[in-house]
């Protein structure tokens, strides 16, 4: 009788996770961006903050400090490429010598790797916004290095 109860707890709770794919339309202190590559050559992680940003590639993190400029450039640079549509889903292969990447921005995530299907447009919009997030990242240690 139990399992009557399952599919409609899952059809109650399909329109939250839903939303959750949205970006908000204005970044509130417990919001994060989180970017993560594994592949056997090593790995990075990337985490942006309400006020800050720690990026970690084989080595010690480097944090760097994030605007409400920032912010705003961030969430309109990734509703423009139409991250928000992404969608990705795990193949039922063994990968020996695999990658992935991995885009969570509040509490959905998207990855992209060998492990993962993909269609050529998401796959598309996925890396331009992996390679914005990060080049962001770069600029950002950059500007600090200067000062």
């Amino acid at each position: 009788m139990n399992i009557f109860y399952l599919p409609l707890l899952f059809l109650s709770l399909n329109p939250m996770l839903q939303d959750s794919a949205k970006l908000p339309d204005t970044w509130s202190p417990d919001f994060t961006i989180t970017l993560s590559t594994t592949a056997m050559r090593g790995s990075s992680k990337l985490t942006l903050t309400y006020d800050s940003g720690e990026y970690a590639r084989e080595s010690k993190p480097k944090v760097f400090k994030i605007s409400e400029t920032d912010r705003v450039e961030i969430l309109k640079k990734l509703k423009e490429l139409g991250i928000e549509s992404v969608t990705s889903k795990a193949k039922m292969t063994v990968v020996n010598d695999g990658w992935s990447q991995t885009i969570c921005y509040g509490s959905h995530c998207i990855q992209a790797g060998s492990s993962t299907e993909m269609s050529e447009a998401n796959s598309e919009i996925f890396s331009n916004a992996y390679d914005y997030l990060q080049a962001f990242a770069t600029k950002k240690l950059a500007k600090g290095k200067k000062k």
